[in-house]
């Protein structure tokens, strides 16, 4: 298993404390993609609704002091994940300048809520028969492309059993900035597996559990 992480950072004079005295929780949005025997990619409703059940639990037993979840239309799933997405081509400094989606800051301060996480995650899971096939057919290093809602674009390196790609930042619907970011991303993990995606979000979450 491989797993790569971003350097989580809170944005000008926040702190744990806080972020955690009013947090909901947007979504979560998940893109749960499934590779067949034949290599055949497909996204996955089913997968990916799964992905955020599990999350959300996964989140509550952790033990992050949300206050409330708010649930997520497909368009405003599609716009919290391509704003994480832009979020994660930045820089560090670059992030702490990109504005929220008015549509998520509205979702905010409708709830009466300051401060939110949101969180997507991008993943794959894929049939074994195939795995082999592919690395026989060609050395070389393919691509999927998995398109959700917005034209959300999402890319993985292959070949891979599975792939578990999370992000997450917490919003400030007062200034319209991000106040915390951090991304975790590990292949030939399993994005549906309890106990890797556990662990994937305990390492997400620690800057705010600290």
């Amino acid at each position: 298993m491989l797993i790569s992480c971003s350097a989580s950072r809170y944005y000008s004079d926040y702190t744990r404390e806080d972020i955690t005295e009013d947090l909901a929780f947007l979504g979560p949005a998940s893109a749960i993609v499934y590779m067949d025997k034949d290599n055949r990619r497909v996204f996955d409703d089913s997968l990916s609704l799964a992905s955020e059940e599990l999350i959300c639990r996964l989140t509550q037993e952790i033990g992050v002091p949300v206050a409330e979840r708010i649930t997520l239309n497909d368009e405003q799933k599609g716009e919290a994940a391509a704003f994480l997405s832009l979020l994660k081509s930045k820089s560090a400094k670059e992030r702490g300048n990109v504005p929220i989606p008015q549509s998520l800051d509205y979702l905010l301060e409708s709830s009466g809520h300051r401060y939110g996480i949101v969180l997507f995650e991008n993943g794959m899971v894929r049939d074994p028969k195939g795995i082999y096939k592919d690395v026989a057919v060609s050395a070389a290093v393919a691509v999927i492309v998995a398109i959700i809602s917005l034209g959300t674009i999402i890319m993985y390196s292959v070949p891979y059993t599975n792939i578990s790609d999370v992000t997450v930042a917490v919003l400030d619907s007062q200034t319209d900035k991000i106040v915390f970011y951090n991304a975790n991303s590990s292949e030939d993990t399993d994005p549906l597996n309890e106990k890797a995606l556990s662990h994937q979000l305990k390492s997400l979450y620690k800057k705010i559990l600290e």
